[in-house]
């Protein structure tokens, strides 16, 4: 055993501190000290080894992202717990926060846990590789050795030339020391490099977690970890300096008896280590929150400079393991080329690459023409069914498929399938598109501007995906981050199919900047920044704007997989969700999802399984419902009601106070209404809060409003939190607290300006007054619909020979009534057309309810906007045009409307010029959206979990969540669907138990 131990003598009994010979040379000196103290080449292992793991990591969670593991027994397992959230706020902010006046501010949250275990894993390994096992290995072994060592003495002066002094190293293995833990630190730091920088990156191929056949996780989603990173090496650094500055502090030059440290100022690579880790720690204090947030501009181009900057000192301050901090600043400035030439091919013609190989269209298309290419059908159609509509969805000109696959059969309330209000057809109106390179900025409601932008270079992308816009006028150098809310469509005929839209709602910085440009211009009735005198848009102006990217994660998702798509949006977060929605409808209504930018698929392919879509919104006024109307219906045209239903929630709302009565009240009996009769206000008011408790309606009817009212608003919506009585909260005695603590942190993003602009209100209690008339009237439709059916059927049953009637066909008079029912895409007549009017309908085919002659639902006739009178059966017609025989026809809806007459609301600024008074628009063409859509819109807070429950039990396998909202509603989508998930379910083979989340939520 002795001799064993001579032959291997341990490591312990060398001193773990080498000595250095004297020279009379301080520099020689110090030299030759710091490169004794110094790693051997084996001693490098350990930074190659954290990159081994990362990249066995990497390959691990690509091949599960690839191969779908993730939506089995164990997948469902894992998604339920690491798809949690937690945010928490102290009890007083709120209250301290509505005493100061300050804008509103999301809780403080934690990422998700699927986070925190990559950033432990992330911590864990780092120290675990900079503090486990021995920190100098002997230059002996030649496991992993890299012999070559940097010298740099004829190309750099100003570094000495450390190449006389590495045979004085220590020839064996040192476990511990001040020095040998400090080197080991520093080098883990350098290694990180690499790994933070690869997290900061925004395009592919340099972005290497996003390329399309990896995992393609995109910046939103590797921010955070960059960031986290970031503050790992500096907190790696701050130890490495620590360490080094004892062991400096202990040794002294025998020639001088001073210590180390002095000497060291003397050394150039050690006043680069000083330099590297001053612009280490500026980096990190300007990147935090605060600063971010409210200086971001001058963070951006901190951390531009800064960067370069640190990346090259600390190369210069190690040149021996120098090739960490060249490899970040390579694949950091090749990122940057890479982009820089993709921007010149997007918004310029430098490099050819243009959207000139389409022919040029006019500015202005008609909007029958510009929304053709949603509904037109591609090659592969001839050969599959088309989408999941009835026959009679199909355009009036073009006959059905006969392969076209049965409309799945409802499963909910006649309320809420068949007397469901919609337009299908689309208007003949037209829409603007702005010149290649300008952004078309118009003011909306709720301080938002809506840029619509078609690039010089053909751009694709895909649904969810961001892009980073910088428009000149309102900040010259840096861009902004900003989802596209529309879709890319490739086959498109004309440029209306890459038009990308944006909704920018104003908080501060540059977004108010935008909002003040575009309202100054807009009141001086400035064209903006084009100075052709040829077509201009008619609202709004033209801003000179350039793109990058496209980014983002939402590339990676695979909606078609799943049966069911629930899109949960807050605020302005909506841009997401509209995306989403879109690209959905249009894979139902028979379109190839490769063409629109996602994977490939669509209704009546084989990988496509999706059969329906919801939408819910939630949003503080009625008025923002003009963000998203038009989009909306050009998604309700294209699917029946089984296949898309829009929920829009208003969150802001005054409740109706209960008053009893003092004595029994007259019951009078209800008159018939005719089209001249307006509804009465009570009629049409929502439910009390006291319906959501279970109380009773302060006006008890036996109608089916009441009921349907009732039914509706106990099942999905929350009108409790306004007396405190919410179910996901501590009850307090402030109404006004209890509503703003709670339910602005779901609709209100931070710094988003709450105030109400001139008009506004009268906007949105039209919309609202507008949606409760329609709902009044879909809910007498559906009545009349159902006791149509049922006479129907009892007629068919009575003329069978059996008595049975099951067998029966149904009889001409049945299928034209089906062909024209609520679930079909109607024409309304316009007054510059005279051959697409109503009288097209017999009488024997409408069902509308005798006792209304008109209905409140999109479905019904349409006069022009211009119209200024309604016709009853009786006027006298212009030349031309013939007397509908329809009821249809006798009054135009959108001539009562008062959402419609609210589109010429007030001028666009204040007597004085002030910019605090701008007003907006609305054109006729949106009233008339915003009419459809406002039947939508209900008061109240959406019970998500019900809703989603409710999704999960329809649907005919595992269903996806698309979500985008402040951190809030981010937070508690995720806790429902944690709740939901079943892995019990997906283990009987049963789907309906997987539950997946693809959500936008980054922060720049």
């Amino acid at each position: 055993m002795s001799s064993s131990s001579a032959a291997t003598p341990s490591f312990t009994a060398f001193p773990a501190d080498p000595t250095t010979p004297a020279f009379s040379n301080d520099l020689e000196w110090i030299t030759a000290y710091l490169t004794i103290h110094s790693l051997s080449a084996p001693s490098r292992r350990y930074s190659f080894l954290i990159w081994i793991v990362v990249v066995l990591f990497f390959l691990a969670f690509a091949i599960v992202h690839w191969t779908g593991s993730r939506g089995g027994f164990l997948g469902a397992h894992w998604t339920k717990w690491t798809i949690r959230r937690r945010t928490w706020r102290k009890k007083h902010n709120t209250a301290l926060a509505l005493k100061r006046n300050d804008l509103h501010r999301q809780p403080r949250s934690l990422p998700s846990n699927a986070q925190l275990l990559c950033l432990t894993l992330l911590l864990g390994v780092s120290l675990a590789l900079a503090f486990v096992g021995p920190d100098y290995i002997s230059p002996s072994l030649e496991v992993w050795q890299v012999r070559r060592d940097v010298v740099l003495s004829e190309s750099y002066s100003f570094i000495p030339n450390t190449a006389p002094y590495l045979p004085l190293q220590p020839q064996y293995t040192i476990d511990k020391a001040w020095w040998t833990s400090s080197a080991r630190v520093g080098q883990i730091a350098f290694a990180l490099l690499p790994l933070c920088v690869l997290f900061a990156l925004k395009s592919p191929p340099f972005a290497i977690f996003a390329i399309p056949f990896m995992i393609q996780l995109f910046f939103d989603k590797l921010a955070w970890l960059h960031r986290w990173t970031g503050r790992l090496i500096w907190f790696l650094t701050s130890v490495h300096i620590a360490f080094w500055s004892v062991q400096l502090v202990r040794d002294r030059n025998p020639s001088t008896g001073r210590i180390a440290y002095v000497h060291a100022f003397s050394y150039t690579p050690f006043i680069f280590g000083w330099i590297a880790f001053a612009l280490l720690t500026s980096i990190i204090v300007l990147s935090m929150h605060p600063i971010r947030r409210n200086f971001y501009e001058a963070f951006y181009f901190l951390h531009i400079l800064l960067v370069p900057l640190m990346l090259i000192s600390a190369a210069f301050h190690h040149p021996a393991i120098w090739w960490w901090c060249w490899a970040a600043l390579a694949i950091w400035a090749g990122e940057r080329i890479w982009r820089g030439t993709w921007w010149l091919a997007a918004n310029t013609t430098i490099l050819g690459s243009s959207s000139s190989v389409k022919p040029s269209h006019p500015t202005t298309i008609p909007y029958d023409v510009e929304m053709n290419h949603i509904r037109r059908p591609t090659h592969s159609d001839s050969q599959s069914p088309r989408s999941p509509l009835n026959p009679s969805y199909q355009s009036d000109k073009q006959p059905a498929s006969p392969h076209s696959p049965p409309i799945r059969s409802p499963t909910r309330s006649l309320f809420s399938l068949e007397a469901r209000s919609t337009i299908h057809s689309m208007s003949p109106v037209a829409s603007y598109i702005p010149p290649h390179g300008y952004v078309h900025a118009e003011l909306l409601s709720g301080h938002t501007v809506r840029l619509r932008l078609i690039t010089p270079g053909f751009i694709p992308w895909a649904p969810g995906q961001h892009f980073l816009i910088k428009i000149p006028s309102v900040s010259r150098f840096t861009s902004h981050p900003f989802t596209s809310a529309s879709v890319c469509d490739y086959e498109s005929p004309t440029d209306e199919g890459r038009l990308i839209v944006m909704l920018i709602r104003a908080r501060n910085g540059w977004t108010q900047d935008l909002w003040n440009l575009v309202a100054r211009n807009t009141a001086e009735h400035s064209s903006g920044d084009i100075t052709a005198t040829g077509d201009l848009p008619k609202r709004g102006v033209l801003l000179r704007a350039y793109i990058d990217g496209p980014c983002g994660s939402s590339i990676r998702a695979r909606w078609g997989d799943h049966s069911t798509v629930l899109i949960i949006s807050g605020g302005s977060g909506v841009s997401y969700g509209l995306s989403v929605l879109q690209y959905i409808c249009m894979c139902l209504s028979g379109r190839d999802g490769r063409s629109l930018g996602g994977r490939p698929g669509g209704w009546g392919k084989k990988s496509f399984r999706t059969q329906r879509v919801r939408f819910v919104w939630l949003i503080r006024e009625y008025a923002h419902i003009q963000w998203c109307a038009s989009i909306v219906r050009r998604c309700l045209s294209l699917v029946p009601p089984s296949a898309l239903q829009i929920d829009i929630f208003v969150t802001k709302f005054k409740p109706i106070t209960a008053k009893e009565p003092s004595e029994l009240p007259v019951q009078i009996p209800r008159r018939l209404r005719f089209a001249a009769d307006p509804v009465p206000f009570e009629d049409l008011q929502p439910p009390h809060p006291s319906f959501a408790r279970g109380g009773l309606s302060p006006h008890p009817s036996d109608s089916s409003e009441s009921l349907d009212s009732q039914v509706s608003y106990q099942s999905d919506v929350d009108l409790t939190y306004y007396t405190g009585e919410s179910e996901d909260r501590i009850p307090s005695d402030d109404v006004g607290l209890a509503h703003e603590s709670h339910i602005l942190e779901l609709t209100n993003f931070d710094g988003d300006n709450d105030t109400t602009l001139p008009g506004e209100n009268i906007l949105s209690r039209n919309v609202k007054k507008e949606g409760q008339h329609r709902r009044a009237q879909s809910r007498k439709v559906a009545t009349s619909l159902a006791a149509k059916k049922e006479l129907e059927e009892r007629t068919v049953r009575l003329l069978s020979p059996d008595g049975s009637g099951g067998a029966v066909n149904k009889t001409p008079a049945t299928i034209a009534i089906s062909r024209h029912s609520m679930d079909r895409p109607l024409p309304f007549s316009v007054a510059t057309s005279s051959d697409n009017t109503w009288s097209e309908i017999s009488m024997d085919t409408t069902y509308v309810s005798p006792v209304s002659p008109y209905s409140d639902s999109p479905t019904r006739g349409r006069q022009s906007m211009h119209s200024e009178s309604t016709f009853s059966p009786g006027d006298r017609l212009p030349a031309g045009r013939k007397a509908a025989t329809s009821l249809y026809s006798t009054k135009s809806w959108d001539v009562r409307s008062e959402a419609s007459s609210s589109r010429g609301l007030l001028p666009l600024s204040a007597p004085d010029g002030s910019l605090d008074a701008i007003q907006f628009e609305i054109s006729e063409e949106e009233a008339q959206d915003i009419n459809v859509v406002a039947e939508h819109a209900r008061p109240g807070k959406p019970k998500l979990d019900r809703i989603l429950a409710d999704e999960v039990e329809q649907s005919k396998g595992s269903v996806v969540v698309a979500c985008c909202g402040p951190t809030s509603l981010n937070a508690m989508v995720r806790k429902i669907i944690a709740a939901q998930i079943d892995p019990a379910r997906v283990w009987r083979g049963d789907m309906r138990g997987s539950i997946s989340l693809v959500s936008e939520e980054f922060e720049y």
